[in-house]
């Protein structure tokens, strides 16, 4: 949704405001947008693009998973599935996920709210990734995807003109 947040850079810190889903403390983004000059809040960035940055060590994948956002996966959850898999963590999110299963304390209950977060979170970035490289905004990505939800890129290509009639 809509965040006004503290991005921390390697300089300095800013105020950041824009559509950003998924958006949880201590993740790594790259952000593309433009400054602003808001009468009561003072310099910020309005945030237009955004691009998750996923770590690469074993202790950013248990920080990132510890972040709460993927639903289901806490910091001691987190650490049990880093400690089990290790650097291959998210490339087992992403290709086997199923073996979450293995891991002590997710059983079938839990690994279905795992799952289901996961999963709505990839679709999404997929969709948001794809139609920021035709020149969408994140808004209109998100106004894409809850109107045609994942088959989105197959309906605009079977019919691009659709999109004038639905999004704005």
């Amino acid at each position: 949704g809509y965040v006004v947040s503290k991005i921390r850079s390697d300089k300095e810190c800013i105020s950041a405001v824009g559509i950003v889903p998924f958006l949880k403390e201590g993740q790594y983004v790259k952000l593309k947008g433009q400054w602003v000059l808001h009468k009561l809040f003072g310099r910020q960035f309005n945030i237009e693009e955004y691009e998750e940055i996923l770590p690469d060590s074993v202790e950013g994948i248990e920080k990132y998973l510890s972040t709460g956002i993927i639903h289901g996966i806490g910091p001691i959850t987190a650490k049990k599935i880093v400690k089990k898999f290790k650097e291959k963590t998210l490339d087992i999110l992403d290709n086997n996920i199923e073996r979450l299963q293995e891991v002590e304390g997710i059983g079938e209950k839990k690994f279905k709210i795992i799952y289901e977060s996961y999963i709505e979170q990839r679709d999404l970035k997929d969709i948001i990734i794809y139609f920021q490289g035709h020149g969408m905004t994140t808004n209109q990505c998100i106004k894409i995807y809850k109107k045609f939800g994942v088959d989105a890129k197959s309906i605009i290509l079977e019919n691009p003109y659709i999109l004038s009639d639905e999004i704005s």
